[in-house]
This record gives structure tokens, C-alpha cells and sequence, in this order.
């Protein structure tokens, strides 16, 4: 009898390790994974409260002060920012870099599909809203470049489905306003959709859109009255695949 007491203690005694070990386990578990998920939380907000304060200073910084953006870039940057020129901003004066790009958007036409991000009003005046912007971007979005963050800035048409668009991209001709060195897919079309598409199962991207209003003139209409444009623009950012 003793012998069985003997053996149930020590059984008991065991049990009560295990079911204190695997409490214990669980709790230290359950603490871990919340405060990664807080941490994350945070930091998701911090992006986003920065990425919306890049878009509100674009109506806040002039061309002006972005002209010498692209003075003396080390080669790494000059990978990342191609052709990059913002010496003739310095011509814009106090020109905000929203205002120009909105003159690079406000193409005369019918359609979609007139609309260019080329730095020309039209066909030949010259509105550099897309160097503006690369130019503000390089500078603004440095906390990000230089913490391994790639970054896209792209004008979203919600009602485009013709060819010109790609989820709503309006085209933009030549370099992309990024600091991404991620293949176009052999066309003109670079998007954060394209993004996500290349980064495939991870899916760390985070993006920001406002509104961004246009006012043009349908030169189509014999009148030619004004007319707007109800576009986005948006921002997505991700960690460096490259």
C-alpha cells in the first residue's frame, strides 16, 4: 500500500511539472506573439502617418527648393535615380510640385488615354510635374530609402479600363517616380499592382491614395469648357527585394 502511495505521489508530482511547464510555455507564447503583433501595429501606423504627410507636402514644397536634389549623387543613387535632372526646377520659383503635376495631368483631350505623366502640357508645353515629383521624392522618402525601402508613386484613373491603364495607371512615359530598379515587364506600365504581383507570397507592401482633382479643357467640345478629372494619387511602399 505504501509502495502504490509512493507511486501515485511521484505520478502526481510528474504530471504537475508538465502541466506547469506547458502553462508556463503557453503563457510566455501567448505574451511573445502579442507584443510582436503590437510592434507591428505601431510600426504599420508610423508608415502610414509618414506616407500621408508625404502626400499633404507635396502642396507645401516648392520647385524651387528641390533644384539642387540631384547635385553630386554618388553612384549608387545614380543606379537608382536615372537621368535624374532637377536643376531646371530652379525655373518654377514657388510653383508647388503638386500644381506642376497637376499641369503635367490637366492633358487637353476626350479621354483617358491622352493623359501622359511626361513633364508637357500636351504635346509641347513644358509642365515637369513628373520630375518635380521625383525630385521631392528622392528627398522626402530618404528615412525609407535608406532603411531598405523601395517606393512608387503612381496617378490612378478609378474609371480607366482602356488600354492605357493598368488597374486604373495612367501612363508614364520614361523613368518611373521610384527608387526601385524592378523590371517595367517589357512595357511602358509599372504600378504598385505589378509590385505586389512581384513580390508574390510575402506581400509586405504597404500603400496610401488621396485625391487628386484635375481641371482640364475638352478641346474635343466646340465650346471647350472645363472639366475635371477625379484621379488618385498613391504611394506604396515595401521592403528591398533587390
Amino acid at each position: 500500500m505504501v509502495k502504490k502511495r509512493g507511486q501515485a505521489a511521484l505520478y502526481d508530482g510528474i504530471m504537475f511539472l508538465l502541466l506547469t511547464g506547458l502553462s508556463t510555455s503557453v503563457v510566455f507564447v501567448f505574451i511573445s506573439s502579442y507584443g510582436n503583433a503590437q510592434e507591428q501595429a505601431l510600426r504599420n501606423a508610423h508608415f502610414l502617418n509618414y506616407l500621408e504627410s508625404v502626400m499633404k507636402a507635396m502642396y507645401y514644397v516648392d520647385a524651387s527648393n528641390i533644384a539642387h536634389a540631384s547635385d553630386s549623387m554618388p553612384p549608387q543613387e545614380q543606379a537608382l535615380y536615372p537621368n535624374l535632372n532637377c536643376r531646371n526646377l530652379g525655373n518654377w520659383g514657388m510653383v508647388s510640385v503638386a500644381e506642376l503635376l497637376k499641369k503635367d495631368l490637366a492633358d487637353p483631350g476626350s479621354s483617358t488615354s491622352d493623359v501622359k505623366l511626361d513633364g508637357k502640357f500636351g504635346n509641347d508645353a513644358l509642365a515637369p510635374g513628373k520630375n518635380a515629383m521625383r525630385c521631392a521624392m528622392k528627398e522626402i522618402m530618404k528615412p525609407f530609402s535608406y532603411s531598405g525601402y523601395k517606393y512608387l508613386v503612381e496617378v490612378v484613373d478609378p474609371a480607366c479600363t482602356g488600354p492605357s491603364c493598368t488597374a486604373g495607371a495612367i501612363y508614364t512615359a520614361g523613368e518611373k517616380i521610384t527608387n526601385s530598379q524592378i523590371p517595367n515587364n517589357g512595357g511602358a506600365l509599372f504600378s504598385c499592382d505589378d509590385v505586389l504581383s512581384h513580390l508574390g507570397e510575402s506581400k509586405k507592401l504597404m500603400a496610401v491614395s488621396t485625391p487628386f482633382r484635375i481641371l482640364w479643357v475638352d478641346n474635343a467640345d466646340a465650346n471647350k469648357p472645363t472639366k475635371i478629372r477625379n484621379y488618385l494619387l498613391r504611394i506604396c511602399v515595401w521592403p528591398t527585394t533587390e
